[in-house]
């Protein structure tokens, strides 16, 4: 999920004027969530709907039980699975990652998740308005070292049989699906098809962007509160949570990514060959989300073919 959607944080509280509607959300309803889950939970419980995204999700609040519950729509049983596993698998480490309180299945069969609600508010909301990025070096800046040394922690978990492997990155099955591919989409297939060398795997959040950081504090002094939506994680190449961030986050903003690789580097080696990998997964990411967002999101489909022309007759904006 991106800044553009209609979204809220396992914080719950929404965005404000920020928000913007995309289309018709499927609705589960609060009804049967609050019915459901209260028999689940044992408890009577009432379910404030939050919003959701593209009818791919819905999130409910459950104050009694100072939870957020998010149900699957889209690729539901995949989405859920994983981000059951991925929870359960950390939630020995010393992440500030939300707990899973429970999960299920609707009536309607839709699968829910239900994770204790963090304090903060998204980052996103704080860096879009640039006031982290003038705090200082001790300051709010820093929060891009944060994040850098975050995700080296989360990469540093590596492997293991209790991590999700079920998220393939075909950029090639992906291109396939797309109706009429642009020229520049099709220049992106073939760099890379040329491939990457091999890479040991890691645990890789796969949205790991300030859109899903909460965080806490005055722009001269904020601290990461919280990390979420692991519906994308898998056991891959940890080069593309950089992809994600560069996209994201750091696109025209050196500064920000090399505070952020200074922060990764500091808890853990990147790897070799990093900046390959990352326009390797850069440019399929931006494939991606030519194959759906040009009739669902129109404004981050022309963002991502203005990111496509400028790799692909620059580099990495770094």
């Amino acid at each position: 999920m991106h800044p553009s959607a209609r979204t809220f944080p396992l914080s719950g509280r929404s965005r404000g004027s920020r928000l913007q509607v995309v289309r018709t959300f499927k609705v589960s309803g609060a009804e049967q969530v609050s019915v459901d889950l209260s028999r689940h939970f044992g408890l009577e419980l009432t379910a404030q709907p939050l919003g959701g995204y593209l009818g791919r999700n819905e999130l409910f609040l459950l104050h009694d039980l100072d939870a957020v519950v998010k149900v699957f729509h889209a690729s539901a049983a995949l989405k859920s699975a994983r981000e059951i596993e991925v929870y359960r698998a950390v939630s020995g480490a010393d992440l500030p990652v939300p707990r899973l309180l429970g999960s299920g299945h609707l009536g309607d069969g839709e699968p829910w998740v239900a994770l204790s609600r963090m304090p903060g508010q998204p980052l996103d909301v704080i860096a879009d308005d640039g006031a982290v990025d003038v705090a200082g070096d001790t300051g709010g800046a820093s929060i891009w070292s944060a994040m850098g040394e975050l995700l080296a922690s989360l990469h540093a978990l590596g492997t293991g049989s209790a991590l999700p492997s079920g998220l393939v990155r075909d950029y090639g099955a992906m291109y396939g699906k797309i109706e009429r591919p642009s020229s520049l989409t099709t220049r992106a297939l073939a760099v890379v098809e040329r491939g990457r060398g091999p890479v040991p795997p890691s645990l890789v959040h796969g949205d790991f962007s300030s859109r899903n950081l909460l965080v806490e504090g005055s722009t001269a002094s904020l601290t990461i509160t919280g990390l979420f939506d692991f519906e994308r994680a898998a056991v891959d190449d940890p080069a593309i949570d950089f992809a994600m961030f560069l996209f994201k986050n750091a696109w025209d903003r050196r500064d920000r990514y090399e505070r952020f690789l200074a922060g990764y580097s500091s808890v853990r080696d990147p790897g070799p060959d990093l900046e390959p990998r990352a326009l390797h997964h850069l440019l399929g990411l931006l494939i991606e989300i030519e194959g759906w967002a040009i009739d669902e999101d129109p404004p981050y489909y022309r963002r991502a073919m203005e990111a496509l022309a400028r790799v692909l007759s620059d580099g990495l904006p770094t």
